[in-house]
């Protein structure tokens, strides 16, 4: 029907401006969510100058840290041999943190102590040491690392209750308005949903204190906040607030509340596409795809449990429908749920083998096995209970609602254990950083060599060599000579001989390093019958 030669425009869809503006944001998430530069997914500290427990012949110029991805640096302190500490303000060059050394730097044993956020917005620090001229009697003072468990304690609370109010709150919205009904379970969704946003601003409170190492005491100081939203994890708790916020809506009697439903629903996949382990790691085209189906599913499944339970103590003809509904959808969107699962702990994982030798691994046999119980319960409610409570038998309602009670204990034991995550970086991110190549320079008054070792790991190395002239400038050799020798372990000198490239660097290719450790590097640079550079450095080599 028309009214003055307009078509009248369908009671689901609102208004055309409406449209426009929150497609654009919708876009807007989809970029941030899904075109963050690539990364290793956890960042782990490749090399670090003066070597971690070298001792060097004089004050370094400069300090610098090299990772497996580019960071962003939150504190970096200089730690004396009296035990003061000075500040250190880095410029950030790619993966390397490179800052000048505080002059007057005298003999004794020094610590660099740094912390970062990396791409998954997770904070890691540690402190390397280096000596000069010889080291401290005792070493450096001790400079005690305690897990301040009222903070971690805080942020794993506030996870697993953000995803709450995620996946119960905004999946049961969601589940009433489109395959429901029930003023209970509408209710029930409304709840948790609020409490998902009365966490979120405390959330991001605990990540500012963690990013920054700080006590609980400093919860309300303003750097605290700013730095709990400078990290991907800004971006995370922007959309949720945004989905929150969303599913509010579509509970009140607006108008278009499936539409508002549907927004609400589409932000769980974004804002966990936008931040953590697994959509930071590459390839990122597939990772967080696979991020955001695997959490919309989770947040369907998850979000009807309690509507349909509702819907299940009340008559019996109200719950048929939605039970139906669900039934039929639930079994594709699960084999959904698989193969995004199974993509992202292929990334994660890497090999079979790390399960066992990771605590990301410890997690995720822990998860698995709640996840396999959950699934044999729901294909025992789907197969065995479903059938007859939609043939109105009495007592198979009482079992599925018993059912769905152990159903939504067993999904908050996950909740629980996925929010371990915040703390233990995945085996393909300490892969890929032991594979990664360690690298020094080796200086003096005639000249200097690059030096790069690759894997940077004891075992079968390459070492590339470029040498060049004390004024930088390239330098003509005869011959490069490396002696490579650990005191600590015992080994003697390993002498190799590097052969010419076409591109004029040097190599040595049969070279096994047996340990890790502090390693003497002795270079011989052969610039004529009459005259040899020799250089010196020690660099570590990881196990």
């Amino acid at each position: 029907m028309t009214t003055g030669g307009a078509l009248r425009r369908p009671a689901f869809f609102p208004r055309m401006d409406i449209v426009r503006s929150l497609f654009a944001i919708a876009v807007a998430l989809l970029f941030c969510a899904f075109s963050a530069a690539p990364a290793l997914a956890h960042a782990s500290l490749l090399s670090v100058q003066p070597a971690d427990g070298t001792t060097v012949a004089s004050a370094p110029a400069t300090l610098s840290l090299t990772f497996n991805e580019q960071v962003a640096p939150v504190t970096l302190k200089l730690i004396w041999p009296d035990g003061r500490t000075s500040v250190l303000t880095p410029d950030v060059e790619g993966a390397t943190l490179a800052m000048p050394a505080p002059p007057a730097l005298g003999n004794g044993t020094y610590g660099l102590s740094w912390r970062v956020i990396s791409a998954d917005g997770h904070p890691v620090g540690g402190t390397t040491t280096f000596s000069i001229g010889a080291p401290s009697q005792g070493g450096l003072p001790q400079q005690q690392e305690v897990v301040d468990w009222p903070i971690r304690t805080g942020v794993w609370v506030t996870r697993v209750l953000t995803y709450a109010g995620l996946f119960v709150g905004i999946g049961g919205v969601f589940f009433v308005r489109w395959l429901g009904n029930g003023v209970a379970g509408l209710r029930a969704s409304r709840a948790a949903a609020i409490l998902g946003l009365a966490t979120l601003p405390v959330a991001v409170g605990f990540q500012g204190l963690d990013v920054l190492d700080q006590p609980l005491g400093r919860f309300f100081a303003p750097e605290t906040w700013q730095e709990g939203m400078a990290s991907s994890f800004g971006l995370f708790a922007g959309v949720v607030l945004v989905g929150l916020a969303l599913a509010l809506v579509a509970t009140a009697r607006v108008g278009y509340e499936r539409f508002w439903s549907l927004l609400a629903f589409s932000c769980v996949g974004l804002s966990l596409a936008a931040t953590g382990h697994a959509s930071a790691a590459d390839p990122q085209w597939l990772t967080r795809p696979a991020v955001f189906i695997h959490t919309s599913v989770v947040a369907f499944w998850v979000g009807s449990l309690i509507p349909l339970g509702l819907l299940l103590c009340g008559p019996a003809e109200t719950a048929i429908v939605p039970l139906r509904r669900f039934s039929a959808a639930i079994p594709p969107l699960l084999l959904l749920l698989l193969a995004a699962g199974v993509t992202l702990a292929i990334v994660q994982l890497g090999a079979p083998g790390e399960m066992l030798g990771t605590d990301y691994g410890h997690v995720f046999i822990a998860k698995m096995v709640l996840v396999a119980v959950l699934l044999g319960l729901a294909a025992f409610n789907r197969w065995g209970l479903t059938g007859s409570v939609l043939a109105d038998a009495g007592a198979a309602r009482n079992h599925l609602l018993r059912s769905i009670g152990i159903e939504l204990g067993l999904v908050f034991a996950i909740f629980g254990v996925v929010a371990l995550w915040r703390f233990t970086p995945p085996p393909r991110a300490l892969l890929q950083a032991a594979a990664a190549p360690v690298s020094f320079e080796a200086m003096s008054g005639e000249g200097m060599a690059d030096v790069v070792i690759t894997p940077g790991h004891a075992g079968p190395v390459k070492v590339d060599v470029t040498v060049a002239g004390a004024d930088m400038g390239p330098l003509t050799a005869q011959g490069v000579t490396l002696d490579f020798s650990n005191k600590d372990k015992g080994i003697e000198p390993i002498e190799r001989e590097a052969k010419a490239q076409p591109d004029g660097h040097w190599q040595v290719d049969d070279l096994t390093l047996p340990a890790g450790g502090i390693w003497q590097v002795e270079i011989d640079v052969l610039v004529s019958d009459f005259r040899e550079i020799d250089l010196s450095e020690q660099v570590e080599i990881r196990p």
